[in-house]
């Protein structure tokens, strides 16, 4: 193996990622390992073609927001999925330590995951996947997109396995529905709910880990906005026309772009 495991840094149900270091270089990167057996896929070769083509494609955009996979290959049972490390961290691990980010702290943050996402869309990619750890900061605390394992274009969407992290997923993904670049903006409006109250908008810290009771609340509890948090009106306008549950109403990565809430960036 070209890498040596120094240790791990996240885990879900189907994977763990781990800090490595190139043997060669001594450069440091994150590896995702990911069980084939797990990912419950009727061919993993042909979901990892297209996740190196999509991160081929994303290379190409030249965007400082986006961090697509370096490496991408099968060894054995596993897939091995190599990507940038970013010692800064992610917005979990801010969130974790701040609980909620000031509006003008979420603001700057929000903005650059727009502009990613405007990027991303407009060469016809849907991330599918945007969750807190998938957002990193780099050494300048810009923030940057990561984690395209679940990444497709709208014509394969229906091909591939859904995140594991199912409690930023839009309402039709966890139903199984079609669906298409408005899951995106659905995620994108948790962001901004957990950057501004510290917390997600329809599953307490405390609840149950049953997945089928968690995704039930994420269809069907109405979305409170906490009177105990301060909030300009644009962002709380925002968040209502983003956690739509309608994909068809929701607004797309164009209208957030032109909402009140950036007008003064």
């Amino acid at each position: 193996m070209q890498f040596r495991l120094l240790y791990t840094l996240f885990k879900d149900s189907i994977s763990s990622t781990h800090l490595c270091r190139k043997r060669d270089n001594l450069k440091f990167y994150a590896i995702r390992i990911l069980n084939k057996e797990r990912l419950q896929i009727r061919s993993p070769h042909d979901h990892i073609q297209l996740q190196m083509e999509i991160c081929q494609e994303i290379r190409e955009l030249r965007s400082s927001f986006l961090s697509p996979f370096i490496w991408i290959h099968e060894d054995g049972l596993e897939i091995h999925s190599i990507a940038e490390f970013y010692p800064n961290g992610s917005l979990q691990d801010l969130l974790d330590r701040d609980t909620s980010l000031s509006e003008s702290h979420a603001l700057r943050i929000a903005c650059e995951i727009v502009e990613a996402l405007d990027t991303l869309h407009t060469a016809g990619i849907i991330h599918r996947d945007l969750a807190p750890c998938n957002i990193m900061f780099d050494t300048s605390g810009h923030a940057v997109i990561t984690g395209f394992g679940q990444a497709c274009r709208p014509d394969s969407e229906a091909s591939f396995p859904l995140p594991d992290t199912g409690l930023y997923c839009a309402p039709e993904l966890i139903l199984g529905w079609a669906h298409d670049f408005s899951v995106d903006c659905w995620s994108f409006g948790l962001l901004i709910y957990m950057m501004l109250f510290g917390s997600h908008p329809y599953v307490a810290d405390n609840d149950n880990d049953n997945a089928a009771i968690l995704q039930t609340k994420v269809l069907y509890c109405p979305l409170m906005i906490p009177q105990t948090v301060s909030v300009s009106w644009a962002a709380q306008d925002l968040l209502v026309k983003c956690l739509e549950r309608n994909a068809a109403l929701r607004l797309d990565i164009k209208q957030i772009r032109a909402h009140t809430y950036f007008c003064t960036v």
